[in-house]
């Protein structure tokens, strides 16, 4: 019955690859095989056709297995190239290695047919190792008369896009042409296959090629299931170990059956030449010279060989016999195999299972430890947050008192002082403790300097009045001594004179030092005049030294202030590293774990993993039924090897049985003459 449904009929290459021409046909239901070593370019060649003519797409994933289902699912519908795999659409057309084309044009096509339809879908390309003018096209011949179809010109070089088109012009609409493998793919997907869309045409391609992907078959745990499936049906049917042997066995069998058919006919044959012999010869019988020695050695002969054929019979019969019973115990043996190999995969899922709670168990203990050890890290920084908050607040308070006890009863009794004192008031004026204290230290100073200023213009004074009284008293000596020197009536008028001169002098003198006087005092009065607190320095005598110890305990308790400041300062930064610490802390512990239901899942997996019991014994025991099948199979071999000689001794004796029943015809017919 024909198939009803569009399927391949024949695949077609020219210029592609590694052929200049190939042009294969399907078999009825549209497969093909491809048979060959490894290595020798069948998945290259299949790669040729599937599934880069089903979509269209010639990205690399089209030329290369699915290496993961996610990667298949990944590149559903709009597969891209890649430069991690070797093949590509541009190594498919050009080629590679030494016979690789620097420059080529080529076709890759297929033709599905059906009772009612014929399509050809096809792409061709022109590729250059240089990457420069490349070109792809893409076509849907939909004919049932495709011998003037054609790709190549008459010397066999494909044709290009515009040449193809031309050559083709004949099929009118029936030939299609698409400059992109989307436009392509939703054609094909609407018009081919009655897709509703490209997209449901590139997942079915994508799952040919999960289902071509070796991935099916080795290296991916989630279908580990799938080759250990079929290693467990494959054992059994090994061609070494039942296929090669049953094939000759059956061999032998139709062999042993055809040499039984003719052994039966010959006795059927001989039945008749018996029968016709006594009849025939009856008259010739008592003969001494006549047939009957000859015809009873003939027949003694004829018996003895038939014996022999019977008792070959009986051999391979019993052989045959022998061999069907150790077949049974192969059949047996193969069973209880199979059934240790689903053992052992069970196992190995055990196993797998075990390793796979093991880590479950080890990743909710770490997360449980990570959690405890964030608990004890987070109270550790709660409690340094705390201390360093206490530790702040002792400051501050520390701070209060220090202002209350120390600093405010020093300013309290210097603004007490500084009534009715101008400048002392000004330099308590500021604001700012630290600053007042500057003020206070440069009052002090300048009034200190203004007390030895004023101190020794006093003592100028003092000096200076002690000088007058000298001179005064100098006067008066050098008058007694002019008196003493000069007397008499003679000497009276040089005495005047000198007495004159001696008054003048030390009056002129006393004058001179008196407006000296005047000029320190007047600097005195100046000095008190600018500085009105000097007054009270001069005094008391006491004041200075007052406000010098007031100063010293005002420098005193602003040192002790400034450093609590600092140590406030050094606490804020370190409860704010505290407190950023924590808050880090905390937006790393998970807010919704939940230690009692880590607690209950290591418990549930630990007594899930301890009741997974597991055989050691069970890869022993597969290796002991796989000598055990191949102890049976060296027996059914050797039963095989004797069935065997066997038969060729009863074809041997069949021979001799042959050329028996020949002499005897000649000398029946001797008879019969």
């Amino acid at each position: 019955m024909k198939n009803d449904y569009l399927h391949p009929v024949s695949f077609h290459l020219r210029n592609f690859g590694q052929y200049q021409k190939l042009d294969l046909n399907a078999a009825t239901a549209g497969n093909l095989t491809l048979l060959g070593p490894n290595g020798v370019g069948k998945t290259t060649l299949a790669n040729a056709f599937y599934p880069v003519l089903i979509d269209g797409s010639i990205a690399t994933p089209n030329f290369n297995p699915a290496l993961s289902s996610d990667a298949v699912n990944n590149n559903s519908t709009s597969p891209r190239n890649t430069t991690r795999d070797k093949r590509t659409f541009n190594s498919m057309l050009l080629g590679w290695g030494t016979s690789q084309y620097q420059v080529r044009t080529g076709y890759t096509y297929m033709t599905l047919a059906s009772s009612k339809r014929q399509v050809t879908l096809g792409i061709g390309a022109h590729r250059q190792t240089d990457g420069k003018k490349s070109a792809t096209w893409w076509f849907v011949l939909d004919s049932k008369d495709t011998n003037n179809f054609t790709c190549c010109d008459d010397n066999g070089l494909a044709l290009s896009k515009d040449d193809f088109r031309d050559a083709n012009a004949s099929f009118g609409e029936e030939l299609q042409l698409y400059d992109t493998w989307q436009a392509y793919r939703g054609a094909v997907a609407r018009d081919i296959y009655g897709f509703d869309s490209g997209e449901v045409l590139g997942k079915l391609t994508n799952a040919y090629r999960l289902l071509a992907s070796p991935i099916l078959t080795s290296g991916s745990a989630r279908f580990a299931p799938i080759p250990d499936a079929l290693r467990i049906a494959q054992e059994p049917i090994d061609r070494e170990g039942i296929i090669e042997p049953l094939a000759k066995s059956q061999q032998n069998l139709n062999q042993t059956l055809a040499l039984q058919h003719e052994l039966e006919n010959g006795l059927n044959r001989l039945k008749r030449i018996k029968k016709a012999q006594f009849w025939g010869n009856l008259n010739r019988l008592s003969d001494p010279d006549g047939l009957l020695p000859l015809h009873t050695k003939l027949a003694t002969q004829r018996d003895e060989a038939q014996a022999a054929i019977t008792g070959a019979l009986a051999k391979i019969n019993r052989l045959a016999e022998q061999l069907d019973d150790y077949q049974d115990l192969r059949d047996q043996a193969d069973e209880r195999l199979a059934d240790l190999q689903t053992k052992l995969y069970a196992q190995d899922s055990l196993e797998q299972r075990r390793d796979y709670l093991d880590t479950q168990i080890k990743d909710w203990r770490s997360q449980l430890e990570i959690y405890q050890h964030q608990l004890i890290e987070k109270d550790a920084d709660e409690q340094a947050v705390t201390n360093y908050q206490l530790k702040l607040t002792d400051l501050i308070q520390d701070a209060k008192s220090l202002q209350v006890q120390q600093l405010n009863p020093v300013l309290v009794h210097l603004n007490g002082l500084s009534a009715n004192h101008i400048e002392l008031t000004q330099a308590l004026a500021e604001i700012d403790n630290d600053k007042v204290l500057s003020s206070l230290g440069h009052y002090l100073t300048l009034k200190q300097r203004q007390l030895t200023n004023y101190q020794h213009l006093s003592a100028a004074i003092l000096q200076t009045n002690a000088d007058v009284e000298l001179v005064i008293g100098m006067e008066q000596d050098m008058g007694t001594a002019i008196d003493t020197r000069l007397t008499g009536r003679l000497k009276a008028n040089v005495n005047a004179d000198l007495h004159a001169d001696n008054r003048h002098i030390h009056e002129a003198g006393a004058a001179a030092m008196n407006e000296k006087v005047k000029q320190l005092q007047a600097q005195q009065q100046t000095l008190l005049t600018n500085a009105t607190d000097l007054k009270t320095f001069l005094k008391d005598s006491d004041f200075l030294k007052k406000l010098q110890s007031l100063q010293d305990q005002l420098d005193k308790a602003m040192h002790r202030f400034h450093d609590n400041q600092h140590d406030q300062e050094l606490a804020q930064v370190q409860l704010k590293a505290a407190q950023a610490q924590l808050d880090k802390l905390i937006t790393e512990i998970d807010p919704n774990f939940d230690p009692a239901v880590a607690d209950t899942q290591i418990g549930v997996l630990t007594d899930e993993r301890n009741d997974l019991q597991l055989d050691p014994t069970l890869t022993e025991q597969v290796d002991q039924q796989k000598n055990k099948i191949r102890g049976l199979e060296a027996t059914i071999n050797n039963l095989i090897r004797q069935r065997g000689e066997a038969e060729g001794n009863s074809r041997i004796t069949e021979k001799n049985l042959c050329t028996k029943y020949a002499r005897f015809d000649k000398s029946r017919r001797t008879v019969d003459n």
